[in-house]
């Protein structure tokens, strides 16, 4: 898809005067034709309000998605980390006190850690998944009004 129809499908998208063709993809419904005009903006254009805030929505959990991947606990990273991080600090108080017969105080740094790292990806999952309910709940509002 070139440039131009994608500038004009972001536009097309969110405009009242818009309809699928099976055929023709998103087209106008004055011209039964993609978009054509020639400047920044549609001299027709109507906004649709609900479909920008859906697409606006879409581009904000994409934006806290990007945003998500890029902490230490990040969401799922968190939660798998911390797991490994436990694990390991449970791993060497065991094999510790088995194989040498000492109990090491680092291993409970791990332990705390771990539970640390599981307990803020929850968050985040959690913080995720409540912004995601809420935007579902208000293009339901939006459909009832």
């Amino acid at each position: 898809m070139n440039e131009e129809r994608k500038k004009y499908l972001a536009i097309c998208q969110t405009c009242l005067k818009s309809k699928f063709d099976k055929k023709k993809g998103l087209i106008c419904t004055l011209t039964d034709e993609h978009a054509a005009f020639h400047t920044n903006d549609c001299p027709d254009y109507d906004p649709e309000k609900k479909a920008i805030r859906r697409q606006e929505a879409t581009k904000r959990r994409v934006e806290e998605a990007k945003e998500d991947e890029k902490g230490l606990f990040s969401g799922k990273a968190g939660i798998v980390g911390g797991t490994i991080i436990l694990i390991l600090g449970i791993a060497w108080i065991i094999l510790g006190l088995v194989l040498m017969g000492r109990f090491f105080f680092y291993p409970i740094i791990l332990i705390i850690g771990g539970i640390i790292s599981i307990n803020k990806g929850i968050e985040k999952k959690a913080t995720k998944n409540r912004i995601e309910r809420s935007t579902v709940i208000d293009d339901e509002l939006d459909e009832i009004l």
